[in-house]
């Protein structure tokens, strides 16, 4: 008795899930369509990619930062500057080799030096390190923050707009299904019509009757004209949402599927 119970809160279970489970799988293929079609979900895209790019340059910052510059420059005439070198210290080296008796210092020309070095060569390589810098780490936080918002955002936006296609979806089932109602209402009203139009030339049902079909077609063919606007609006805003017309058959799907679920289950 207790495993008929389980049994039968298991199909009950079944019954209420599998038809959101089995629309969600008809409409997977639209809801990726109109992710990949929205606009403002791409912008959101890129947001979150200039944030985690944001945060891969703040992580970086504890590491070293190696630069190299060279610079050569090459200078031929111009401005030079007289430098009397030899003038200064000839003296004073003639009379250090007159003291010694020596030839030890000797002498010097005077020198003219170009403005810019010549052919001169200058390369530096600098490694620079933080050893100690507590606002690293508060920008480190504050990206991965604002990444992790960017993603949120993202989630929350895609709920969203999957919400928006199964609910336009199933509008636009609903209307299709509306009008296939009325326009079987209307068949059957015409087979009304004719058939007391029938009785009534022959006196067997009065005019009224006639009349009262009469305006009951002109009321269905009224809802006909508001069902048939109502599956134009939810397909166009279907094909909006998802850049395609929904098929109306995949709908029919669910349906059948949990009522073969329900009916393995042992109900009628």
């Amino acid at each position: 008795m207790r495993l008929f119970k389980v049994q039968i809160i298991f199909c009950i279970i079944l019954s209420i899930l599998m038809p959101g489970i089995l629309a969600a799988q008809v409409f997977q293929n639209y809801i990726e369509k109109a992710w990949q079609k929205n606009e403002a979900l791409q912008a959101k895209t890129f947001d979150l990619k200039a944030a985690e790019s944001s945060y891969l340059e703040a992580k970086a910052m504890y590491g070293p930062s190696v630069s190299f510059t060279t610079n050569y420059t090459l200078a031929a005439g111009g401005r030079n500057i007289a430098f009397p070198v030899g003038d200064l210290l000839n003296p004073v080296y003639n009379t250090l080799n007159n003291l010694t008796n020596s030839q030890q210092f000797g002498l010097l020309e005077n020198q003219e030096i170009n403005f810019f070095p010549n052919n001169f060569y200058d390369a530096k390589i600098n490694v620079t390190q933080a050893i100690y810098y507590p606002d690293l780490a508060l920008n480190k936080k504050l990206k991965r923050y604002e990444t992790d918002l960017k993603l949120l955002e993202i989630k929350a936006f895609k709920r969203q707009l999957s919400k928006e296609v199964m609910i336009s979806g199933f509008q636009l089932a609903s209307a299709n299904a509306v009008e296939k109602i009325y326009a079987e209402a209307a068949k059957l009203l015409s087979e009304a019509q004719r058939a007391t139009q029938s009785m009534v030339n022959n006196d067997i049902a009065p005019i009224a009757s006639l009349r009262r079909i009469e305006a009951q077609m002109a009321d269905v063919e009224a809802q006909q004209i508001q069902a048939n606007t109502m599956v134009k609006n939810a397909l166009a805003y279907f094909v909006f949402l998802t850049g395609e017309p929904l098929d109306s058959n995949e709908l029919a799907t669910p349906t059948l599927a949990s009522q073969s679920d329900t009916d393995r289950c042992g109900y009628t």
